[in-house]
């Protein structure tokens, strides 16, 4: 019984949105550890090369994610993913909302994150430059690379240069329950 699995031409979709799938990527493939035998599931390792992510909300609200929780609350415990390992290769993150006028553009990103005491930890970069429209107004980032550590629930960035004309900053901290409204999405999804 083989513990490894990989997928070419990825794409997934919400129910009703099959032609504006939220996730794609060229290849994905897992390492799953001999625990998940057991009953508790893990991932030693997962592998994304040429991936997007791409959120689009129309001008009614509607987005092409699967629907979530009804009353819109986050579960009482964070939910947890034991990621042991993440390699992700080029991946692109596009969000464009129709409702509000506002899209957001992140190409190139990479990270390898290996096995932790907590989790996973390593290197984040978006190696292109991002681009944020609002309106009129558009604001270019620089490409910015950072360490990046994942405990199963939440984010922390270390040292996060953020470069445009109109600033400079760096930034640093912990993103609290990450997978909760990630998850919470995940309950209609389609293999396109």
């Amino acid at each position: 019984v083989t513990r490894r699995a990989s997928a070419t031409e990825v794409r997934l979709a919400a129910r009703g949105h099959e032609g504006a799938p939220f996730f794609s990527a060229s290849r994905v493939a897992v390492r799953l550890p001999w625990t998940v035998y057991t009953g508790r599931f893990a991932i030693d390792h997962l592998d994304v090369d040429s991936g997007a992510v791409t959120i689009e909300r129309d001008t009614e609200g509607e987005t092409n994610l699967p629907t979530g929780n009804p009353d819109g609350l986050p579960p009482p415990t964070p939910r947890r993913l034991d990621l042991r390992g993440l390699h992700l290769r080029g991946l692109a993150v596009r969000y464009a909302d129709r409702q509000h006028d506002v899209d957001l553009s992140v190409p190139g990103i990479e990270a390898t994150l290996a096995r932790a005491a907590s989790g996973a930890s390593g290197s984040f970069a978006i190696r292109g430059a991002t681009t944020l429209r609002v309106g009129e107004r558009t604001l270019r980032l620089a490409p910015a690379d950072t360490d990046l550590a994942f405990d199963g629930s939440s984010v922390s960035l270390a040292d996060l240069h953020i470069a445009a004309d109109e600033a400079d900053l760096t930034l640093g901290g912990r993103i609290d329950r990450v997978l909760d409204e990630v998850i919470e999405h995940s309950r209609e999804v389609l293999v396109v």
